[in-house]
């Protein structure tokens, strides 16, 4: 069952990033990353990495897979953390998926001018750093401000109804990470035994069990 989960988890990431492919870093791999991290815990991560792996196999190797390695698990690890906690607040959840899409700007600008691949091998450049970063940033600022907007607008509105019913389906088929287990109640806080049915018919036969009074004549 959790094998089945975690193929349908990569595969509904892959079908979400084609499905918006033609809109320039408007996506819902984000969203999805989170969800899974947050309800289902290391099955999402599992679901995670399988995407990066399957996104290799489409397009290659080079930096970017450094990138989607470091970004994603990140994101589904942050939000694993958070559904273990139990965080429920939107402006919290929000917050978390705009920094951590901040970061991906910021964090792919490092390693695409700090690394360079060639002949299957990696390299790294450091000459005027710092230069070459604010160029190549600047240049993809627009592409990073759109997915900042998109998570911005997406999480408040479809994270939280998405969860509820994830943790539903998940529950259900008992794949849920972090489901509480009902704690068994001590003897102590059981009600009494009933008494015995022929306790019961001998106390209802005993005259001595009548209360009308004197019985003598």
């Amino acid at each position: 069952m959790r094998v089945a989960l975690i193929a349908v988890m990569a595969a509904t990431v892959e079908a979400g990033k084609w499905a918006l492919a033609a809109i320039p870093n408007v996506e819902v791999v984000t969203l999805f990353c989170a969800l899974y991290g947050y309800v289902f815990g290391w099955m999402g991560m599992a679901a995670t990495l399988i995407f990066v792996w399957m996104e290799s196999m489409i397009w290659g190797f080079n930096t970017w897979v450094i990138e989607y390695i470091i970004h994603w698990s990140a994101v589904c690890g942050f939000f694993w953390l958070l559904g273990r906690l139990r965080v429920k607040n939107r402006v919290v959840l929000t917050l978390v998926a705009v920094l951590l899409t901040i970061a991906f700007g910021v964090q792919s600008s490092i390693i695409d001018v700090l690394v360079y691949m060639r002949g299957g091998r990696f390299y790294a450049k450091t000459t005027n750093f710092w230069y070459r970063f604010t160029v190549y940033y600047m240049r993809g600022i627009w592409f990073y401000v759109a997915e900042v907007v998109t998570n911005l607008v997406v999480f408040p509105l479809l994270f939280i109804p998405m969860q509820r019913l994830l943790h539903k389906l998940g529950d259900r088929y008992d794949v849920t990470v972090g489901k509480r287990a009902e704690t068994p109640r001590e003897p102590a806080d059981l009600p009494p035994n009933p008494p015995p049915l022929y306790a019961v018919a001998e106390c209802a036969l005993d005259p001595r069990q009548d209360d009308s009074g004197d019985h003598s004549d």
